[in-house]
């Protein structure tokens, strides 16, 4: 169901669908998310999916919405979102000022490190031409921060596994602790995977009649 905001045009909606909640419409939005979500979603909305429900209520002009997930595949849940015209004005400021000046002025917005932007290169190169190329001079001070990000990250993930680790070492066995205003938990995630590895030498003609191939590029930097 796709809509479109008659006070602005430039926003859209693409609605899962609408609920008549006594006798005034609602939103209703549907999700999937993986076991591993699960704490995530039972403490609040993921922040990606609290704005996209808040545009969809700014294109709409309703006031409710319903956000259902089913995650891991077994476990339900829905929540109930209020509008909130803080943020709604926020959404409609940024998206004005990216259909103005990006969109009908023609200037590109600046390369960042959003999800879109990594699925719009990984889209429109997603094939190698196998060739080598000589990249501009001014290319080398990118390779350097580069390289420094990814030293800063691994330095912060060890750091944070060990904060992690002595935590659990508190923990122990026990699943839900409490400190202060924290709620820390240590879940049993109990998952089935296929052991594709036997399957085919167990066989392997019906491996290769069910096998299928996807191609994408992967980058390193040395």
């Amino acid at each position: 169901m796709l809509l479109q905001s008659e006070e602005h045009p430039f926003m859209l909606a693409n609605l899962d669908g609408m609920i008549n909640l006594n006798g005034k419409m609602c939103i209703f939005e549907a999700k999937t998310a993986s076991a591993y979500k699960l704490d995530e979603w039972q403490s609040g909305i993921p922040p990606e999916y609290m704005l996209q429900v808040q545009h969809y209520m700014a294109v709409t002009d309703t006031s409710k919405a319903y956000i259902a997930a089913l995650i891991g595949g077994n476990h339900f849940l829905y929540k109930l979102i209020e509008r909130d015209n803080e943020i709604i004005s926020k959404i409609i400021a940024m998206e004005k000022c990216f259909w103005k000046v990006n969109v009908l002025g023609g200037i590109a917005p600046d390369i960042d490190g959003t999800r879109a932007t990594t699925e719009y290169f990984n889209s429109k190169y997603n094939v190698s031409n196998g060739l080598a190329v000589k990249l501009p001079e001014e290319l080398i001070s990118e390779c350097e921060e580069y390289n420094r990000l990814a030293d800063e990250i691994d330095r912060l993930t060890s750091a944070k596994d060990a904060v992690c680790n002595r935590i659990k070492n508190v923990l122990k066995e026990n699943e839900t602790g409490f400190a202060g205003k924290y709620k820390i938990s240590w879940k049993q995630v109990i998952s089935s995977k296929f052991n594709t590895i036997k399957f085919k030498a167990d066989n392997p003609e019906l491996y290769s009649k069910y096998l299928t191939s996807s191609q994408y590029r992967r980058f390193s930097l040395s």
